[in-house]
């Protein structure tokens, strides 16, 4: 039982940084993409 609640603690932890990580990739590219379009 508090194996199962810590494993979950872990992977909700780990889901919310591939989340915020991915927030930063989209951003940057999307910063690229702007700085490509007017250069």
């Amino acid at each position: 039982m508090v194996y199962n609640r810590v494993l979950r603690v872990f992977i909700d932890s780990d889901l919310n940084h591939l989340d915020h990580f991915e927030q930063i990739l989209r951003r940057s590219a999307i910063h690229t993409s702007l700085i490509a379009l007017y250069p």
